[in-house]
């Protein structure tokens, strides 16, 4: 585990989420389905995120500002 991911796992349990839980927020993919009988479905599906892969923007942001205040030093 990065330490982006790190910080982006205890943004999301900060804010009262479960980091691993899927956050409705992934693509559409298309799904293609054979079925018994030879013929193709297909149909859209939304594919998993975990919750944590919302806050890696903030996880870097707050990262680069450690980093900043760190340097002053």
């Amino acid at each position: 585990m990065d330490k982006v991911e790190r910080v982006a796992r205890a943004i999301c349990q900060a804010r009262g989420q479960n980091p691993d839980a899927d956050s409705g927020r992934g693509p559409m993919v298309t799904v293609t389905r054979q079925s018994s009988s030879h013929s193709t479905h297909y149909s859209q599906e939304q594919q998993a995120v975990p919750n944590w892969r919302t806050f890696e923007t903030e996880a870097k942001v707050f990262i680069a500002a450690q980093e900043a205040l760190a340097d002053e030093t």
